[in-house]
């Protein structure tokens, strides 16, 4: 497993190389450090 490519995956996919894409890739690499932060502080149940 990769934290990587986890937190990149979905913000490329987002992003889709567009320059009207790039607020979109921003907040969907925000959200992925946002969440898997929470997960590694524990302060998320899964």
């Amino acid at each position: 497993f990769s934290f990587g490519r986890a937190l990149v995956d979905q913000a490329l996919h987002d992003w889709g190389g567009r320059v009207e894409g790039n607020s979109a890739g921003q907040a969907a690499l925000s959200e992925r450090v946002r969440a898997t932060s929470a997960v590694l502080r524990g302060s998320v149940n899964a």
